[in-house]
């Protein structure tokens, strides 16, 4: 970043063209990045970005913020082509993260180099717990906080199976910092997608219970809206997202030979389906509301086939009202959803030409 970018203005003090610039500047310099570590190879060139952080820790006075967070940048450029088994500076590099300054824009920058570097990490599980912590404290500071969900995100995908018995802590950190308001309604997905992967590591008995400890209060929240006889903006908003939570919380949810689970979801699928039917009385006609119910249906009919086919004929006659009485787009979209797969969901060709001729 220039010297003159200015930390307490949302733009940097930049112009919205000297913003797209830097971006392209940025972009451009890590595609050479790239390449560099193909030329000389990933040690070598590893050794650049270490040395320069190295040496702006150790100045007096201290540098300006920008002498770490260029090689932090050029760090996270690289790891495209940096094997999860490095083990010459990789491990240096990642020692270094606790003697960072304070600072939020150095904060940000390596959280995203945490995420960027998770594959690593996995090869390298004496470095997890660190990097849970340092992800989690920054989550306190609303302008790390999206990179925080961000790279969470990644290190429950790759790592889960060294989270997974922290699962409680991990749902309980989630609905405290949900609660706080701190992150956008983004961030709150991709944290809701980071939960999603850590619960499919969980072992039984312990499975069940923290799909249930997740999914039953996003549920019982819906419910308690969708009853209400008229929503505000700020509840359509919030009826919108906890949709998106479930949703999306389902759709990155892996389980394979696990009875109890598999019954438990089938009983949250269908309780979820009796909350679609509320919305879609209801709300139909409000496009934004359509839409997020319409996006978690969809997840229910890709990656719920045989628990959705007993009451798929349901699925479809709402869909078909829900058109007829809006004319609403979206429902034409998920028809087609339902059409593409509609031989795993069991739809007889009745019903399928039910939706086609009356869409």
């Amino acid at each position: 970043y220039p010297d003159s970018f200015d930390t307490s203005d949302a733009q940097g003090g930049m112009t919205a063209k000297e913003r797209d610039d830097f971006r392209e500047f940025r972009h451009n310099i890590g595609d050479v990045l790239k390449d560099c570590v193909r030329v000389v190879g990933q040690t070598k060139a590893l050794a650049h970005p270490y040395n320069a952080m190295l040496a702006g820790i150790n100045s007096t006075p201290q540098l300006p913020w920008q002498e770490i967070e260029a090689p932090l940048f050029a760090l996270r450029a690289m790891g495209a082509e940096v094997s999860a088994q490095e083990n010459v500076m990789m491990p240096k590099i990642m020692d270094m993260f606790s003697q960072f300054p304070a600072h939020p824009r150095l904060r940000y920058a390596a959280t995203l180099v945490i995420g960027r570097y998770t594959e690593w990490t996995q090869e390298h599980p004496e470095y997890v717990q660190f990097q849970l912590n340092y992800i989690a404290e920054g989550f306190k500071v609303r302008d790390v906080a999206a990179a925080s969900a961000q790279s969470l995100k990644y290190l429950c995908q790759d790592c889960s199976k060294y989270l997974a018995t922290h699962w409680d802590s991990m749902l309980k950190f989630y609905n405290e910092v949900v609660a706080s308001g701190t992150l956008d309604d983004g961030d709150v997905i991709e944290f809701s997608q980071a939960l999603a992967h850590l619960v499919s590591a969980v072992p039984e008995p312990d499975t069940h219970l923290a799909i249930e400890a997740f999914c039953l209060p996003v549920g019982q929240e819906l419910g308690v809206l969708l009853q209400r006889s008229e929503l505000s903006s700020s509840e359509k908003q919030k009826t919108i997202l906890l949709f998106e939570r479930l949703g999306v919380f389902l759709r990155f949810l892996h389980i394979e030979d696990n009875e109890p689970a598999e019954i438990l979801l089938s009983r949250i699928i269908n309780e979820s389906w009796s909350l679609v039917s509320t919305a879609l009385q209801r709300y139909a006609a409000d496009p934004l509301i359509a839409e997020s119910v319409a996006k978690f249906v969809r997840v229910l009919v890709e990656y719920y086939p045989n628990i959705l086919r007993p009451i798929v004929v349901q699925v479809i006659e709402a869909v078909v009202n829900s058109f007829k009485r809006t004319g609403q787009g979206t429902y034409l979209w998920l028809a087609r959803r339902i059409i593409n797969v509609h031989q795993s969901l069991g739809v007889d060709e009745s019903a399928s030409l039910q939706l086609v001729t009356t869409m």
